[in-house]
């Protein structure tokens, strides 16, 4: 039964993944005697996690209990106690984790703690949990958000016709999937010529999902104009990211805007750091293709969402989803790939850097 409580565990993480940034969603359920006597997932950064949830919701009875979690407990003092410290005092006998917290900060300090208190630790990896944490990971590890590049194309790579007209080339299902992905990351990164040109809000909107990524605008020469920017139209921040030398007569007219705020940056090399240092962890770039190909060629891509319409486009005055210099295949490399998803005849391909 180990197992059948640990998926439950893990699924209740999934139930709040994208709402506890910067810390990873975890869920916990407390056994005793093959029945579940509570379950919780950690609702939010600064709230109580989901161990100490799970523990208060069992009471007295989680004394002799089995404690299972999708990740290690943390073992660490941070804006809450640690969480091995509300497992000893509940009296849990054991506990079940699945993956280990890479966190340098607990990275099996946790389990250690936990059996220098006398209680029974293991740990059942679980493919499907490995790759749910594999981004929190990524960010803690490299100090930068993880990097999600989200592309609907058709099917022979065109994002954008000679008119420019690309709304929407990918079906209405795909766009509700990609709301459900957008209320997973912590902002969405397009460049002022899409915010220009497409005039996007870029928000979630999805029924029952209440969730405001920022709004991050690459504008290095602070061009797009706070009087008509559809950015503007609702509530949620904005970020504008622009160069040293941009004007700051215009930097002053967009400070005048609520919710907006403006980064000055060098390059992308130093604005991924201090996009960490802010609390983002995973962003979704969403074009266009000038965007695409920056973060593509500075090797800033872990992974790729490639929305495939079955449609095909004939011309010579369109973009493609990556530009840049001329390529060999051997300067190329290959990806993982998961099992393509079909929306309604959409494709979607998931790829990702080998590591």
């Amino acid at each position: 039964m180990d197992h059948y409580y640990l998926n439950l565990a893990y699924h209740l993480a999934l139930q709040n993944a994208g709402k506890t940034s910067p810390n990873p969603s975890v869920g916990a359920v407390v056994v005793k005697d093959n029945q579940i006597l509570a379950a919780a997932f950690h609702p939010a950064a600064g709230e109580p996690h989901a161990e100490v949830l799970a523990l208060r919701k069992a009471g007295a009875a989680a004394k002799d209990a089995t404690l299972y979690c999708s990740l290690e407990p943390c073992s660490h003092q941070g804006k809450t106690p640690p969480c091995v410290n509300a497992i000893k005092e509940a009296g849990t006998k054991r506990v079940v984790f699945s993956a280990i917290d890479r966190n340098p900060l607990v990275n099996g300090l946790g389990q250690q703690q936990l059996k220098s208190d006398g209680i029974v630790v293991d740990q059942i990896e679980m493919p499907a949990v490995n790759h749910f944490y594999a981004p929190f990971f990524h960010s803690i590890l490299k100090q930068r958000p993880y990097v999600i590049a989200k592309v609907g194309a058709t099917a022979n790579g065109i994002i954008s016709p000679a008119d420019r007209n690309s709304r929407w080339i990918t079906n209405e299902w795909s766009l509700a999937w990609v709301h459900h992905l957008r209320a997973q990351c912590d902002a969405v990164v397009v460049g002022a010529d899409t915010v220009i040109l497409d005039r996007p809000h870029l928000t979630v909107r999805t029924p029952g999902i209440i969730r405001k990524p920022t709004r991050i605008v690459l504008d290095s020469r602070l061009k797009l104009n706070p009087e008509d920017c559809s950015l503007l139209e609702s509530d949620a921040p904005i970020l504008i990211c622009c160069a040293e030398t941009a004007s700051q007569e215009r930097e002053r007219l967009w400070r005048e805007c609520k919710n907006v705020e403006i980064l000055r940056f060098q390059g992308i090399s130093t604005l991924l750091p201090a996009l960490f240092k802010r609390g983002l962890s995973k962003i979704m770039v969403e074009g266009g293709q000038k965007i695409f190909t920056l973060f593509h060629t500075s090797g800033y891509i872990d992974e790729y969402v490639l929305m495939i319409a079955p449609r095909l486009l004939t011309g010579k005055h369109f973009l493609n989803i990556l530009g840049g210099p001329e390529q060999s295949l051997s300067e190329t490399q290959r990806y993982q790939v998961d099992p393509p998803q079909e929306l309604d005849g959409d494709v979607i391909m998931r790829l990702r850097k080998n590591v």
